[in-house]
């Protein structure tokens, strides 16, 4: 009865691990502080370094991409990185910085896949942020 039942949890384990590694990507969120907003907003070109661990595709099409709810204009991959360009705003000029909060959103159709390490990068010349990275 006790090697059934070993045997039981072997099987649903190594069952959720092939459901794991099969799994489509889902959202992937980089979230850092402290960042620098013009007029309350990023703009630019912001460099993503994700870890080894991550897999990333050769293409990301940038609408698969927004920065604080903002729309990529271009998305390049370069190995565990990732170069995400904002466009500016139009008609706005303005010169108020403050700090606060960047969250670039990842969607499913970008294929950027996490599996176990929750941390990136974010580069932003000439200064690197520590990033936390959530998968939902």
């Amino acid at each position: 009865m006790h090697r059934v039942l070993v045997a039981l949890a072997l099987l649903a384990l190594l069952t959720d691990a092939a459901q794991a590694a099969t799994a489509p990507p889902g959202t992937v969120t980089v979230t850092a502080g402290g960042f620098p907003l013009i007029c309350g907003q990023v703009t630019g070109l912001l460099d993503v370094t994700f870890p080894a661990a991550a897999r990333l595709p050769r293409t990301i099409a940038p609408a698969a991409v927004t920065v604080n709810g903002r729309s990529a204009s271009s998305v390049k991959v370069a190995k565990h990185t990732v170069s995400v360009i904002v466009p500016r705003k139009p008609g706005i000029s303005c010169f108020a910085m403050v700090l606060g909060k960047v969250s670039i959103v990842f969607a499913p159709r970008a294929h950027v896949e996490m599996r176990t390490a929750r941390k990136a990068t974010v580069l932003r010349t000439p200064k690197t942020y520590a990033a936390r990275v959530a998968v939902s």
